[in-house]
């Protein structure tokens, strides 16, 4: 197991990831997706307390979110704010940024659940791989009761790749 503290920054400053977690993860045998657990440290709201928080979460590659997204078997989900968001994001993706994601959430709520009754996967997503806010609103939205899976990748990767 390792231990990282990850501080990611755009250039210019415009928007900051941090979180300290720790991370065991295995490629499954399709090498398409992998489980990743991760104890992520999070505010409590309601004091200074830190709470860990094991999560366990699929993550998919590039390929396979592309197929899905191709196919309209996925419901995507950018966790940047809306300024990164409007700049670019995969096509058909909501915004549901992470720091507002109780106002959010409710007025995504019925896109969530239709995505469910249509068997959709829900994919979540940030700025890049060393951003951590995918995770948090994976376990954001696992608590509220969804199956999500992150795009690791994130906006950088999809981007680069010309999609």
């Amino acid at each position: 197991m390792k231990t990282i503290s990850m501080i990611f920054i755009l250039l210019g400053g415009g928007v900051s990831c941090t979180n300290n977690l720790s991370e065991v993860s295995k490629k499954n045998s399709s090498g398409d997706a992998s489980q990743t657990t991760k104890d992520l440290v999070l505010d409590n709201e309601d004091s200074q307390e830190k709470v860990a928080v094991p999560t366990l979460v699929a993550e998919l590659s590039i390929e396979k979110v592309f197929e899905l997204q191709q196919t309209g078997s996925v419901l995507l989900i950018d966790t940047r704010s809306p300024v990164f968001y409007n700049l670019g994001h995969i096509d058909g993706a909501y915004s549901l940024p992470l720091k507002s994601f109780k106002k959010g959430f409710e007025s995504l709520r019925s896109t969530l659940d239709a995505a469910v009754t249509e068997e959709k996967k829900i994919v979540v997503y940030c700025q890049s791989e060393k951003c951590p806010d995918s995770f948090k609103m994976a376990r954001a939205l696992s608590s509220a009761g969804y199956n999500v899976s992150i795009f690791k990748g994130g906006w950088e990767l999809w981007k680069m790749s010309g999609l």
